[in-house]
């Protein structure tokens, strides 16, 4: 998995996670497999939620979600990354009812060029 830090702030009811590298290596193969459960869960303050559950079996790295468009849709979190063994679940935000396929999860390995 490479060496990094973990780090976890609890600030006023709210936590903040960051996970620090001590070398970013372009070279590294960071695809791994994340299991991926899509949930919608009703409406919200006018909006529908959409909740995400992500699994990662190896360290992933900048774990994003997206849509085709993007368009009316906000993402709880975004841009994280995923130790090995971790679960996260991330609420989608959107202006219509999303179907599972329209929700991408990718990881930095699906958009790094060399």
């Amino acid at each position: 998995e490479g060496s990094f830090a973990q780090c976890r702030l609890a600030c006023g009811g709210a936590v903040c996670e960051n996970i620090f590298h001590a070398a970013f290596e372009p070279e590294r193969v960071w695809q791994t497999a994340l299991a991926v459960s899509v949930s919608p869960r009703g409406r919200q303050g006018g909006r529908y939620v959409t909740e995400v559950a992500l699994a990662a079996e190896e360290f992933a790295r900048a774990v994003f979600l997206d849509t085709q468009d993007n368009g009316g849709v906000e993402y709880e979190d975004n841009y994280f990354d995923l130790p090995k063994g971790q679960k996260r679940a991330v609420r989608v935000f959107s202006e219509r009812p999303l179907a599972e396929g329209e929700i991408r999860v990718r990881t930095i390995a699906d958009v790094w060029e060399d």
